[in-house]
């Protein structure tokens, strides 16, 4: 008997001493991984275009006041969702009335598990569960700092800001990653900075597109990649609001004109100095990111980065002062372009939109049918034929009488394309007239213009006839574009050609 239970004490000792081992083995493997989480280098890594959580302590109720526990969820297409608990001493009265709501505060700081600052913009709670010792709430955020707190959104000021894009790589085609021969016919590369393209905008701000190695290691092999970004430096502190809206937003926008597909923003960081290199890095979904292109086919791009290198850095500068002064025309075109959910009528009408508002922004053309003087003239004598009772009413009435309608506007846009326009619409004057009636339909839905569609006698564009004069003012509005950014005639033939594939549909 004893030997026996000599035996198990050592087979015990031996079991213990493996678990020992095995814990300080896995003790190592997370401390590891907690180090490449947390370090700088690997901060560089996270995507707006990735979904990911983050554990932590988060101050619903205040920042002197007792954190909640819980996980931030971001998901690229969604957005961010906190689900924070507080658990509490029990209170039966709460448990049997369920206690009060709560409003959020519109701005949530919290620390993560490894103490990096994390600030919430925009938050609200979506739902709430109270029991008698346990408080759950699920609040949704407009947008999160990660690596610094803030008392709101506009206090986040930096010098610069660095952005990657969607289709930048695919798009800028420049590559640093060269083959390097080697005897014995190993493969051998090496990364070569191309130059960076500097570009002066407005305001002393400075936009630097550069580029940056990646890579990844395996037990059996090691991955190679390169990123660009898109670097803005502004010459005074500047919200980071403004950095966003301002320039990383509106440079994606001239990429999607230019790669002709939808871009996205897969990553805002702001480099921090210091003894530890960090970087504070900007949340926020987007619907649609999940999925973008990230591909491109050089034909099927309006022009590609080799066709317009010289010129890039003017068309750059162009586009900014151009943005300012067309934003809501070329907002109406982005919503009618990129989003392939929306309904048919609901793409006509914004680009029909769009046309009669470029019409009137731009100074190459004339609002108005008559000079103003020969038509307050003729006004004025209609006005004064009429009874004196009648001459208000009728003043008002004839208030807006010499603006041009839609169909006159769009013989304007189609006079200053002439060249183009014939390759794709064979009778302007009727294409002219369909968009105003089936603008107008759509717009009011009259009774009148039903009646003729179900006598035969319709007027408006219908079915597959919707989709080709939608394709032809989207022909036409990237036309004036592209004369207005002076673009190459390359990409005047190829928004052209589009135009002319969409023809088959409505024949």
């Amino acid at each position: 008997m004893p030997i026996i239970r000599q035996s198990i004490q050592r087979l015990a000792n031996g079991f213990r001493w493996i678990l020992s081992l095995l814990a300080r083995i896995c003790s190592q493997v997370f401390e590891k991984q907690r180090t490449q989480l947390c370090s700088p280098q690997s901060q560089s890594n996270f995507f707006m275009k990735t979904a990911r959580t983050i554990q932590g302590r988060w101050y619903i109720f205040g920042d002197n006041q007792q954190p909640a526990v819980g996980v931030l969820k971001f998901d690229p297409d969604v957005g961010l969702t906190l689900d924070a608990q507080r658990h509490r001493a029990p209170d039966l009265a709460q448990a049997l009335l369920g206690g009060t709501g709560f409003n959020a505060p519109a701005v949530i700081r919290g620390v993560d598990a490894h103490g990096t600052a994390v600030t919430l913009f925009g938050c609200a709670v979506s739902n709430y569960n109270l029991t008698a010792a346990l408080d759950d709430y699920k609040i949704v955020s407009a947008c999160a700092i990660v690596g610094a707190h803030f008392n709101q959104f506009h206090d986040a000021i930096y010098n610069s800001v660095r952005a990657s894009y969607s289709v930048l790589d695919s798009w800028l085609t420049r590559s640093g990653i060269v083959n390097v021969p080697r005897n014995g016919g190993l493969p051998a590369y090496s990364f070569e900075h191309q130059p960076d393209i500097i570009v002066t905008l407005n305001g002393g701000i400075t936009l630097a597109l550069t580029m940056g190695l990646g890579t990844q290691f395996t037990n059996s092999s090691m991955t190679l990649s390169q990123s660009q970004f898109a670097q803005f430096t502004a010459p005074n502190p500047t919200p980071l609001s403004t950095l966003i809206d301002g320039y990383i937003f509106r440079f994606g926008k001239l990429l999607s004109f230019l790669a002709r597909t939808e871009v996205f923003v897969d990553q805002v960081v702001v480099p921090q100095a210091g003894a530890v290199p960090r970087e504070v890095e900007w949340l926020s979904g987007a619907v649609g990111s999940t999925k973008a292109k990230r591909t491109l086919h050089h034909q099927a791009v309006l022009v590609s980065y080799q066709e317009i290198a010289a010129d890039f850095p003017a068309l750059v500068v162009n586009w900014f002062n151009y943005y300012e002064q067309m934003e809501a025309i070329l907002n109406l075109y982005f919503t009618a372009t990129a989003k392939s959910d929306i309904p048919a009528e609901t793409r006509f009408l914004l680009l029909a939109q769009a046309l009669e508002a470029y019409h009137s922004r731009s100074d190459r053309f004339f609002n108005v049918v008559q000079p103003p003087h020969e038509f307050e003239a003729r006004r004025d004598a209609l006005v004064a034929a009429v009874p004196a009772g009648e001459r208000r009413w009728l003043r008002e009435k004839l208030g807006f009488a010499n603006m041009k309608i839609l169909a006159q506007r769009l013989e304007d846009l189609i006079a200053d394309q002439q060249a183009h326009v014939p390759q794709f619409i064979n009778d302007t004057a009727l294409f002219a007239n369909t968009v105003r009636w089936t603008r107008n339909y759509y717009t009011h839905f009259g009774e009148d213009e039903e009646d003729r569609t179900q006598a035969g006698r319709g007027r408006i564009a219908q079915g597959a006839n919707i989709i080709v004069y939608s394709s032809q003012m989207q022909a036409l509005l990237e036309l004036l574009f592209i004369r207005d950014l002076n673009l190459p005639a390359v990409a005047a033939g190829r928004s052209v050609a589009r135009a002319q594939q969409f023809q088959v549909i409505g024949a």
